[in-house]
């Protein structure tokens, strides 16, 4: 029996497309290190390999065809996956084909490889500058950046990135002012940052400074031009940038205050930063003699406590920033203040607690000269002018500028008369309007009752008040006796105010309510109802007609007369 026949032929293809990396980077060329896996040996073993390359541009219309040119191509006489090919000419973007050999022949090409390029790196990136320090003609400049990424694991990154990592990096600088081309200035090797020195620098000299990077094959583009960094003085404080008021802010205080302010934006200029303020103060001219020394923050503090302030005096502020430069020009001033008295409290209203005790309320002063109010000041006595050469004693009650109320004890029952005052500790206020003559001092169901001594008696004998309980038929509400108001079904005498008969008809006599005071009479004609009139508004008015205990309407016709109870007391 004859055995199977065995065939030998030429390996299959690599079956994947090759991975290649940069293995050496010189001057001028690269070694690139090619890796593959194998296909089926197809009967025979493999027992070398090939790769060929060619320019990207030219395989671009190319699928697995390679010049087998001894020229493009290296060999490798052994049956590993990998073949080093050393001295390639940087610069041109390459792919790498490769094919397998047994004893029968060569193999297929494989695919393509991507295409890699060694070629000049990126440029770094938010590329910055600030200024750190001067000192006579130097100056002393940080600079900070992002380099451009690379990792060797990933072969796309050649192709964006120059496909090395970065060697190092060069600084250069130029004057702005002088508009000349950029000069060398050092090397940065390993870092994203660097302190630089340039020395012969005058003040008031503005720099701009560009990076490159360098990854062994040639200089990246240049990166963008850094912020200007110039010795300068810093800039009066403000804060237009954000469309804030220009001015010093200002919190008035008793006698001091404390100015607010916030340093300028230097907008694409790096300068020194600021290490202190200086507050200025400017009184108006009649208190210049007042004015205060220049005071210094601590530190770049924004804000600052300013006391001994002249009061009644009007007063500006500025602010000038310092650094290791020099000094701005003065801010705008801040708004003018000037400590003035307060205004008097207002709206004065006095509430009854009980029989000896008022309480009385205010409302806080309108304006209060640009001080706290420390204090309010209540004063109470019998003489409504407050005199007291007339034996009458004015009482005093001192209250913390926090509240706006305060309670009267031991009030006798006799008419007092108030007032309140102010205080900012800069002086006080004019007296609030005078409330009085308050006769609130008696319950509700009595009212207050006064005598005046008559020309029979004696001169020395003095005005007296006391509460008397309500009359039957009267609202007291504890005022004065000429303010009683009468009830429905009672009249008032016209003899005596503080006497209220009842009425035979209720419904005839009118009560009256603190609104219809002006109807009041003292012969109680206009408290009756309509069709009544007279003492009790026991009698009918013209027009009407008694019916028993009414008074109706009287009407009169030209044929007949006719009556009609139509009455407006039923």
């Amino acid at each position: 029996m004859m055995g199977q026949m065995l065939v030998a032929k030429t390996p299959n293809p690599p079956n994947v497309i090759p991975d290649v990396r940069l293995f050496n980077v010189g001057e001028k060329v690269m070694d690139v290190e090619i890796i593959w896996k194998g296909s089926a040996n197809r009967g025979s073993p493999i027992v070398a390999s090939r790769a060929c390359w060619i320019n990207a541009l030219d395989a671009m219309n190319a699928t697995t065809a390679v010049v087998d040119d001894n020229e493009f191509c290296q060999d490798e006489d052994t049956p590993s996956s990998l073949i080093l090919v050393k001295n390639l000419t940087a610069g041109l973007p390459l792919q790498f084909a490769v094919a397998t050999s047994n004893a029968v022949g060569l193999s297929q090409y494989s695919a393509f490889s991507q295409a890699i390029f060694l070629q000049r790196p990126q440029p770094p990136k938010q590329f910055a500058a600030e200024l750190v320090n001067a000192a006579g003609t130097s100056i002393t400049v940080r600079l900070t950046w992002v380099l451009p990424s690379f990792d060797e694991k990933d072969p796309g990154v050649y192709w964006l990135h120059g496909g090395w990592p970065v060697s190092f990096c060069v600084v250069h600088y130029r004057v702005k002012a002088e508009n000349t081309s950029f000069s060398y200035l050092q090397e940065v090797t390993g870092k994203e940052f660097a302190e630089v020195t340039l020395t012969g620098t005058v003040p008031g000299q503005f720099f701009e400074f560009t990076l490159s990077t360098y990854n062994s094959f040639k200089y990246s583009l240049p990166s963008n031009k850094s912020n200007m960094v110039a010795n300068i003085a810093p800039s009066p404080p403000t804060n237009v940038r954000w469309n804030i008021d220009e001015q010093l802010s200002v919190v008035r205080m008793k006698g001091e205050l404390e100015l607010s302010w916030r340093p300028a934006m230097e907008l694409g200029v790096s300068a020194l930063r600021t290490t202190h303020f200086k507050v200025l103060h400017r009184p108006s001219e009649e208190c210049k003699s007042a004015k205060l020394p220049v005071k210094n923050s601590q530190g770049a503090q924004q804000s600052m406590l300013i006391d001994g302030l002249e009061l009644n005096c009007k007063h500006s502020f500025a602010v000038v920033a310092v650094n290791g430069a020099g000094e701005s020009t003065a801010s705008a001033d801040a708004q003018s203040v000037i400590f003035l008295p307060p205004s008097q409290p207002h709206n004065i209203s006095v509430v009854r607690i009980d029989s000896s005790t008022v309480s009385v309320n205010w409302a806080t002063p309108s304006n209060n000269g640009h001080s706290t109010i420390d204090t309010y000041q209540v004063e109470y006595s019998k003489s409504k002018t407050f005199d007291e050469s007339i034996n009458t004693t004015t009482h005093r009650l001192q209250i913390g500028g926090s509240k706006t109320s305060a309670d009267i004890l031991g009030v006798t029952p006799f008419p007092i008369y108030i007032r309140v005052f102010a205080s900012n500790g800069v002086r006080d206020s004019g007296a609030s309007l005078i409330v009085g003559p308050h006769f609130d001092t008696c319950l509700k169901n009595e009212y207050l009752r006064t005598h005046v001594p008559g020309n029979g008696e004696k001169k020395a004998k003095k005005e007296t008040w006391e509460c008397v309980q309500c009359p039957p038929g009267a609202s007291c509400e504890g005022n004065f006796f000429d303010q009683i108001l009468q009830k429905e079904g009672y009249w008032r005498t016209p003899w005596n105010l503080t006497e209220f008969l009842p009425c035979d008809r209720p419904k005839s006599c009118l009560g009256v309510s603190a609104q219809g005071m002006k109807n009041f009479s003292r012969n109680g004609t206009k408290l009756c109802a309509a069709g009544y009139k007279s003492s009790l508004c026991a009698v009918c008015d013209f027009g009407f007609y008694g019916l028993g205990k009414r008074c109706l309407v009287l009407y009169i016709l030209v044929l007949h007369l006719d009556t009609t109870t139509c009455s407006a007391v039923e």
